[in-house]
């Protein structure tokens, strides 16, 4: 197939193109670290309305995977790209112009959640189109890591800007488009209709010419819990470390930038331990996640919150890989958009519903940890059992048909 022996070629660059656009996925992070000090400007504001600056954007990118799959089949994948990158600008930079108005910060919250949204699919979905196998498994574990030192330097530099100013935290996004300046120049546009037909060729129409099945959504479900229990860590310590004077704005960007450290570390080795352990990692990932939680449940130092937040990205490191590879298994090629973008959209509800849910039961932030610690932790379990149960019909790993 003329475009994998044109990837091979540029191998190196490709990966590079890919990794950087899933630098961009924790983008809305510039700002999680000033949530304290916004809740100070605004004081009419709820608790629920300032956490919607940190969880309105993963809402949006729920919305985005309805209209993605069905978009691709008329546009380029690099012209959805460049329209991530005017998003990009007009949502990310609007609040540190517009800001005396905590609506209005909302609604260019909610243009960034677009730009996060495209670039959160386009990230993964492009591996699944370059890629197969052991390569592709280990690409999916490289672009959690990527995504991680993006966020841990959106996190970082919106801290560092928010100690200044708190609204300076959104000109952090400046440095997105560095990122996304790499796949605008080098990334080639996939050949989607050459693997297809690559693939009816080795398995058959029959075993292509399927629905999603119903196991991608029951594992897709595990998304949406992890991120209802990743969220009560993002919302709930930097309001725990400011209004118990244990950090300053700064110090909680710290906080939240080692779990990108976690991530990075844990993201490199997902590869070579799911080779040896497989989906054991869902329970490795689940459970790291509910020990972060717990954790920070009783700090009261900014180092034992620090310990907790490298779990919490450790854990999602292993988390997300699986549940794509989980899900890659289940169904062919032809189906890889629609599968991810099903794990997209419960990423999105999962980040917005997390303080709704946990709010309604009138629980303190060190309350909501303790809880969310456990049910982390079972939920984990049972996504490991359900993983071994079941099982896909077909082999579509391409990689084991040919080396195209």
């Amino acid at each position: 197939m003329q475009v994998h022996e044109r990837t091979r070629k540029n191998n190196a660059t490709l990966k590079l193109a890919i990794l950087c656009v899933a630098m961009l996925n924790n983008v809305m992070g510039s700002a999680t670290s000033a949530l304290g000090t916004i809740a100070s400007i605004f004081p009419d504001a709820s608790y629920t309305v300032v956490s919607m600056i940190s969880t309105v954007p993963p809402l949006i990118m729920s919305v985005v995977p309805f209209f993605y799959t069905p978009l691709i089949t008329h546009v380029r994948k690099r012209s959805i790209l460049w329209l991530s990158a005017v998003l990009l600008l007009v949502g990310g930079l609007g609040p540190a112009v517009f800001h005396t108005n905590i609506y209005v910060i909302l609604i260019f919250r909610i243009i960034l959640g677009f730009a996060v949204g495209f670039c959160t699919i386009l990230s993964i979905d492009l591996i699944v189109d370059f890629f197969d196998g052991k390569e592709k498994h280990t690409l999916t574990g490289m672009r959690d890591t990527f995504n991680s030192l993006g966020g841990a330097a959106f996190t970082l530099i919106g801290g560092w800007l928010a100690g200044i100013q708190w609204y300076y935290c959104f000109w952090a996004v400046l440095l997105g488009f560095a990122f996304i300046a790499i796949p605008l120049i080098f990334l080639p546009e996939p050949d989607r209709k050459a693997k297809m037909e690559f693939e009816k060729e080795v398995l058959g129409n029959q075993s292509v010419d399927v629905k999603v099945p119903g196991s991608v959504w029951l594992f897709s479900i595990f998304v949406l819990l992890h991120w209802i229990f990743f969220y009560v860590f993002i919302t709930n310590v930097a309001m725990i470390v400011i209004s118990e004077q244990i950090a300053t704005p700064a110090q909680s960007g710290m906080i939240y930038a080692f779990i990108n450290v976690g991530t990075i570390i844990f993201g490199l080795i997902f590869g070579k331990v799911f080779q040896k352990i497989k989906y054991v990692t869902l329970f490795i990932g689940m459970g790291l996640g509910g020990v972060a939680l717990l954790i920070a449940s009783n700090a009261v130092t900014t180092g034992v919150f620090i310990i907790g937040a490298i779990c919490l990205g450790a854990g999602s490191a292993f988390l997300m890989p699986s549940i794509y590879a989980k899900n890659g298994s289940l169904t062919p090629y032809k189906n890889q958009s629609k599968a991810i973008s099903i794990v997209s959209f419960m990423i999105g509800v999962g980040g917005f519903l997390s303080p709704f849910i946990f709010n309604s039961f009138g629980l303190d932030g060190r309350t909501q940890c303790v809880v969310g610690g456990i049910l982390y932790i079972v939920c984990g379990a049972l996504a490991m059992i359900l993983a071994f149960v079941i099982k896909p019909k077909h082999n579509y790993d391409l990689s084991e048909y040919s080396t195209h």
